[in-house]
């Protein structure tokens, strides 16, 4: 993202107002780094903070991965998320794979893909620990959106030990390791083939990073001891933040 689109995207003008002395933010880890320097940059916001979206990783199911649970001819290309226009869903359907493809999910162009794609399974909604089970018994899991911003969908896949394909697009290209966790291609067919050579034990030891005691160990790491009772605002002498003695 760059700094024009970060002023545009956050409209630091007006955020300033609202927060002209911490600014604590949760993005992808790549724009993160990017969006950081701008606002230290910004002479309204004095400590800035990022810390990593996350997930977590107690889905038993997703350990074992247990390949039994989905009977149908190997591999298994696996989709999760709301079936809608703006997940671009039918890129994935009408790709020429071998094995099986499976939609997990619901949502306003169900029962129209459903009718138009036989040969995909489509199991509706899951959560939970049904839910892990498909994504631990899939080989792929493909991503094929263009527009999200941070798919945690992708975080879900891997913890469970499974590789991701999409499109080399925002989201994707920040979260996924080209050759490692996943492959990123404007061919999406591609991607997915070569994503069936990736080590499941990779993707899972990746995706711990993002887990809640991570995110606990960022926010520990930043605080830093109360040392008096005034603040003065930076850019405004005459303003002044109180600590309260409970604190």
């Amino acid at each position: 993202m760059s700094e024009k689109n970060i002023d545009d995207y956050y409209n630091l003008s007006q955020l300033s107002v609202l927060s002209d002395f911490v600014i604590c933010f949760r993005y992808n880890l790549k724009s993160a780094a990017n969006l950081k320097k701008k606002l230290e940059k910004h002479e309204s916001f004095r400590i800035v903070s990022v810390f990593a979206n996350t997930l977590s990783s107690r889905r038993n199911s997703c350990s074992l991965r247990d390949k039994g649970f989905i009977p149908d001819p190997r591999p298994v290309f696996l989709y999760v998320g709301r079936v809608a226009v703006e997940k671009h869903i039918e890129a994935f359907l009408t790709l020429d794979l071998p094995g099986t493809q499976y939609v997990v999910g619901d949502g306003p162009q169900f029962k129209r893909l459903m009718r138009a794609f036989p040969s995909v399974r489509f199991v509706g909604a899951k959560k939970g620990e049904a839910l892990a089970k498909f994504y631990a018994a899939a080989d792929v899991f493909v991503f094929p959106s263009r527009t999200d911003t941070f798919g945690i969908v992708m975080l879900e896949a891997l913890v469970c030990g499974v590789p991701v394909a999409g499109y080399p697009v925002r989201g994707l290209v920040d979260i996924i390791k080209q050759g490692e966790t996943g492959f990123f291609d404007e061919d999406l067919r591609r991607a997915a083939l070569r994503a069936l050579e990736l080590d499941p034990k990779r993707c899972r030891a990746f995706a711990e990073q993002f887990s809640w005691k991570k995110s606990a160990e960022q926010f520990v790491h930043n605080l830093v001891p109360v040392t008096q009772t005034f603040i003065p605002a930076q850019g405004n002498s005459s303003r002044t933040y109180e600590i309260p003695d409970s604190i």
